[in-house]
């Protein structure tokens, strides 16, 4: 008897949680130069510019050097997953690779960390979380990136916002959540105008933009996705191409994505 009215209480349950009342809360807080950093973040033994390192004769060599096994990522904190994929010394491949997406692929591909991370429920919560602190004012920081912790704030901005732009995180949250999520992209795109960043560094908040109007099938994205094919592999990809003598400058894309991310957010 027990046995019947307990799975019963529970589908009851089930039923009775609406979508959005079935995601945790996101935890935003105001941003800051020096943040917590996970006891239990994984430190690389060996970096690049290291004897160990110019020693590798081969990629395969480097990957090995970096690669940790499931049994140790397995009990790591969901933070301390995030700050060893963003730490990982390949991660600096970014930007070598023909696009952002194709980066990532081939990241998630090789890498345990990617793929650990991946299947935590809590991922895009902490990731989300982690964003929240980060300013795009603080030349001085222990921000997560590939060099280890500190060091260039525009790298640390464009891994999270490489991976907050990944339907395997966005599809971790509710559509109020990507509402809150887009409220600080916004921000930091903005701020980001406002310190000059190069346009690379801008187009990496615009493409977390786009992904998520496209991840909620947003008229706007959808029609410019349809109408621009410049648009569309921006969204795909994360890289602008633009035909010889083209009416448009790959400002005036990222413009335009923001200008709809605003009525989505509005």
């Amino acid at each position: 008897m027990y046995r019947l009215i307990y799975p019963l209480f529970f589908i009851l349950f089930l039923f009775s949680c609406k979508k959005e009342e079935c995601y945790a809360p996101l935890s935003i807080h105001e941003c800051n130069c020096q943040i917590e950093t996970a006891t239990d973040t994984y430190i690389y033994p060996i970096r690049p510019g290291s004897d160990e390192w110019n020693a590798f004769q081969s990629s395969e060599q480097m990957v090995e050097a970096v690669q940790i096994s499931f049994s140790i990522l397995n009990s790591m904190s969901t933070y301390g997953l995030i700050e060893t994929c963003l730490e990982n010394p390949l991660f600096l491949e970014l930007y070598l690779a023909g696009s952002p997406q194709s980066f990532y692929d081939h990241y998630f591909d090789t890498f345990n960390v990617c793929e650990v991370l991946v299947n935590r429920k809590d991922a895009m919560h902490k990731l989300i979380e982690r964003y929240s602190l980060m300013c795009i004012e603080c030349i001085d920081n222990n921000y997560s990136n590939f060099s280890g912790k500190g060091g260039n704030v525009k790298f640390a901005f464009d891994e999270i916002e490489l991976l907050l732009a990944q339907e395997d995180f966005l599809k971790k949250i509710s559509a109020s959540n990507r509402i809150e999520l887009g409220r600080i992209v916004m921000d930091r795109y903005n701020k980001k105008k406002n310190n000059n960043f190069s346009l690379y560094h801008k187009m990496m908040s615009a493409w977390v933009a786009g992904r998520i109007m496209n991840y909620d099938n947003y008229y706007e994205i959808l029609d410019l996705i349809e109408s621009r094919e410049e648009i569309s592999i921006f969204i795909n990809s994360g890289l602008i191409l633009l035909p010889t003598n083209s009416e448009i400058t790959v400002d005036e894309i990222v413009s335009t994505i923001m200008i709809s991310f605003n009525n989505y957010l509005n």
